[in-house]
């Protein structure tokens, strides 16, 4: 990845990337269908504890080189949400939101 590239983070590019590594993590996962969505959950459709969870964020942040992203503060807040918990977008934020210019 370019420095350029590395400080303009989209949210396209962070779904790309996490669907590289949720392919990379298939094998495990019979769970994973084969095009993911923005929508989807990661815990009900994808069907991932958080073990594995900590597994693709891990993966995420080293296939982006981005610094440690606060994984706990965002399973508790999506425990509290109503409706769509965990779903893909909600993470591809947490990255954007985590690698904002301070």
């Amino acid at each position: 990845m370019t420095p350029q590239a590395e400080h303009h983070l989209t949210r396209d590019h962070i779904f790309t990337v996490m669907q590289a590594q949720l392919k990379k993590l298939a094998d495990s996962y019979e769970t994973i269908p084969e095009e993911i969505h923005w929508s989807d959950s990661i815990m009900t459709d994808l069907g991932f504890d958080s073990i594995t969870v900590v597994e693709l964020c891990c993966a995420v942040e080293e296939a982006l080189q981005i610094k440690e992203l606060p994984l706990n503060r965002w399973l508790n807040e999506q425990s509290e949400k109503d409706g769509e918990r965990y779903t893909i977008a909600s993470f591809v934020d947490l990255v954007l939101s985590a690698n904002a210019p301070q």
